[in-house]
Parts: C-alpha cells; structure tokens; sequence
C-alpha cells in the first residue's frame, strides 16, 4: 500500500463515520485525522541495497566461511533479500 492509499482509506473511513454523533464518534473522528495528518509527513521508504561481496562478507564474518563461496546459498540469500525489498547488485 502507497502512502496515498493510505491517506485515501482513512479519508473514507473519517467520512464513512461522519454521522456518528457521540464521544465515541468524536474521538474516532479526531483520531483518524490525527492520523491523516502524520501519514502526510511519512517519506516513501527507498530500497534498501547490498552486493554479493557484502553477503559474502557478512556470512565469512558470521562463522560461516564455508558458505560464503557456495553459490546456492548465495542465491537463495539474494532472493530472500529481494523479496524484503532489498537492490541486490551482482559483483
């Protein structure tokens, strides 16, 4: 979900409970554009990015030299980080 469909859903859920008219209505209604108000200071994340040799690193730094240099599971770490929203950049 963007920061604008964020924004958009709690902008529909504000007016979808416009008409309740109690202290319970109120709050919700103040927190909802509280909350409005922060998503609109929220930055978009940027991609994390990283490398081979970074990966290589870590996991010779880890205690795991041997698996360093196996490719499948340098691979299989890329893919992983891939789908965490990591660059991954081939060396």
């Amino acid at each position: 979900m963007t920061k604008e469909e964020y924004i958009k859903t709690l902008q529909k859920w504000e007016d979808d409970n416009i008409q309740i008219d109690d202290d319970y209505g109120s709050g919700y209604s103040d927190a909802l554009q509280e909350a409005i108000s922060l998503a609109e200071k929220l930055d978009e994340p940027s991609a994390q990015k990283t490398s081979d040799i970074e990966i290589k690193n870590n996991l010779s730094y880890a205690g795991y030299a041997d698996l360093a240099y196996n490719e499948r599971v340098i691979n299989g770490i890329e893919s992983v980080l891939i789908l965490l929203g990591y660059e991954v950049e081939d060396d």
